[in-house]
Order: structure tokens, then C-alpha cells, then sequence
């Protein structure tokens, strides 16, 4: 299977197109063609694989891509910036320091562009408000290092520009932003809803949109997450609200899989990330987060695109996890209550 995850080929790839790397909207046509051609050329995964188990196939519908715009979806935001976070919601946070608010051009990012001035990120970014600084700092250095990586074939845009970010900005300005949203409460954004047949969605900004004009779909076994006002979602703005379907059955599934595990309760969710999936000692917390997001931290674990001490605990728990039960657990607790 085809991996873009090696350091020294994000390195070429980030040479190559420099001149490119302005604008997340510029960039994207093209960079995306390129990391699937080269990421055919990237070192295996096989030697990540761990526990025995094979990787799953990856479900193309949990990595929507770039996609492109359809009649009725909101114009482009004129001042989307990645150096210049638009602050929708000031009194909901404290002051922002300049590596969350404006970064450092031409190369890093302001972290709030991405994960929102308020830490609560967006689907196809991760949330971190809320989590312990120290975990994010691990985090980082492991997108800097390799060992986490996205589970799908190729990386996408929004894991490259954390990639190409951390890589470039200065231990301090990690530990500031690590320590800025470590202090921010998380927002619950998303209502999970089971369903049968569920608006059309459709891919943009790797992202679904819901079809406004009626058409419907069946779900089948799939998890679809969608913002309920894309214009807002267009702005990066943290007040945002999205919607998830799911399959009809899926929560008590899930509930029931975070209690026991698949395997009785050694495998537990419950064990480490606690009763109501609000974190532990040495978990952190999962309620009311991104299920698109937990999904494909799920689905990390079970294929070896994370590794180190934390997957080496995370790979036990999911060795027996099939793609549904996937869906059941992210369900349960992006539903359950921060």
C-alpha cells in the first residue's frame, strides 16, 4: 500500500514546491496529485505492523479529499490566511500568543488557523483544547519524527501542513502553544445521529457537505460528519456546529464496546480513558471530540501508522476492532458529554 510519511521525502516534496506553499487554497490542486505519485515511492509500512493482525483496508469515505466546489456551497472566506487567525470569539479565551495568532512566515502556521483560537479544531483537524501540555508536545514530536502518521494511504493536505509546521517552528513556540490550549476548555461541537438515509454529502476542503437541495442517501456503514452551517465552518469559526450520521445501533454498540472491549474487559476503553471517556492518569479524554477524528486515530493504531509507547498500549485494544466497531466506539464518544 502506498505511504507518504518518510522525513526525507516530506523534505523533497516541501523543496519542490516552495514556491507553492503560500496558500493552503493554491497549493492544493496540485500538491495532492504529487504526494499520491510519490508517496508510491515511499518505504514500506510493513515493519510498523504490529500485534500479528493485518491492516485493514482503509475506507476511502473516513479520508475525504480536496474535491471541489458545487452550486450553493459558500464563496471562499477573502481573509483565510494562515498567518492571520481571524478572532471571531475573543472573550472565550485568553490572549493568543503570536505563535497561535500569526505564526511565522513563510513556513509555520499560526497553530489557531487549523486548531481555532479556542483549541476546538475542526473534523479534519484535530481538537486539543483541554489536553495536557505535555501530551501535546509528545505529539508533536511525533509528527516531527514520523511515528504518527495518517492512516491514509497518502498523507493529505491538513497532516502535511502539521508536518511541514512543527518541523520549522522553534521548541519554544511548541511549548508556548502546547501550554496556551493545555489551559482552554473544550467546547462540545458535533451531535452524533444514527440514520438509514441521510442527505447527500459531498467532498470539499477534506471535508462533507450536506446536499441542500433534497437528495438523499443511504448511509450504509459509514461515518459522515458535516457542518451544519458551512459558512461558518468556511470562516474558522470556533462556534461552528457539525453533525455526524451514523448507522442505526451504532451508540449502543459503542457503549457497550467502551465498557468490555471486543474481547471482555481487558480491553476496555473505560480502563484507561475513564467512566465517561473524560481521560485518565495516562489517557487523555475522547468525549464529545471529533468521531471522524477519533476514527481515524483509531484506525492509526490498528494499521501501525502510530507507533511508540503510546500505540505499543493503544495496539492490543484495537488488534480485534473491525471497521464498525470503529464507528460504534467514535460514535459513543463524540456523543457523550465532554
Amino acid at each position: 500500500m502506498p505511504s507518504f510519511g518518510h522525513p526525507a521525502l516530506i523534505s523533497d516534496i516541501a523543496a519542490a514546491s516552495a514556491a507553492a506553499i503560500k496558500w493552503p487554497r493554491m497549493l492544493r490542486p496540485c500538491f495532492g496529485l504529487a504526494l499520491i505519485i510519490l508517496g508510491t515511492l515511499s518505504p514500506s509500512r510493513a515493519a510498523d505492523k504490529g500485534g500479528g493482525a493485518p491492516p485493514l483496508a482503509v475506507p476511502a469515505w473516513l479520508f475525504p479529499g480536496e474535491g471541489s466546489a458545487s452550486p450553493g456551497d459558500p464563496p471562499d472566506w477573502p481573509e483565510d490566511n494562515p498567518f492571520r487567525v481571524k478572532d471571531w470569539h475573543p472573550a472565550t479565551h485568553p490572549p493568543m500568543p503570536p505563535i497561535v495568532s500569526a505564526g511565522r512566515a513563510p513556513d509555520v502556521f499560526a497553530c489557531g488557523y487549523c486548531h481555532l483560537p479556542d483549541g476546538s479544531g475542526r473534523p479534519e483537524n484535530a481538537s486539543v483544547a483541554g489536553l495536557p501540555a505535555a501530551y501535546i508536545e509528545r505529539q508533536i514530536q511525533a509528527f516531527i519524527s514520523g511515528a504518527r502518521r495518517s492512516a491514509a494511504p497518502s498523507e493529505l493536505a491538513p497532516t502535511h501542513y502539521m508536518i511541514e509546521t512543527v518541523r520549522h517552528a522553534t521548541a519554544a513556540e511548541l511549548a508556548t502553544a502546547a501550554g496556551y490550549f493545555a489551559e482552554l476548555s473544550f467546547p462540545r461541537k458535533v451531535r452524533v445521529v444514527e440514520a438509514g438515509v441521510i442527505p447527500r454529502p459531498r467532498v470539499r476542503e477534506f471535508l462533507y457537505f450536506l446536499d441542500t437541495g433534497g437528495a438523499r442517501e443511504r448511509l450504509g456503514r459509514r461515518l459522515i460528519e458535516a457542518p451544519l452551517d458551512p459558512a461558518a465552518h468556511a470562516r474558522h469559526d470556533g462556534a461552528a456546529r457539525y453533525i455526524a450520521y451514523v448507522p442505526i445501533g451504532s451508540l449502543a454498540r459503542g457503549r457497550a464496546l467502551a465498557a468490555a472491549g471486543p474481547g471482555g474487559p481487558a480491553t476496555a476503553c473505560i480502563l484507561c480513558h475513564g467512566a465517561g471517556l473524560h481521560g485518565g492518569p495516562t489517557a487523555t479524554p475522547l468525549a464529545g471530540r471529533s468521531p471522524s477524528g477519533l476514527m481515524r486515530q483509531l484506525l492509526a493504531f490498528r494499521n501501525g501508522a502510530r507507533v511508540g509507547p503510546i500505540a505499543d498500549l493503544m495496539r492490543p485494544v484495537v488488534a480485534n476492532l473491525t471497521i464498525d466497531d470503529m464507528i460504534a466506539l467514535s460514535a459513543y464518544a463524540a456523543a457523550s458529554a465532554p
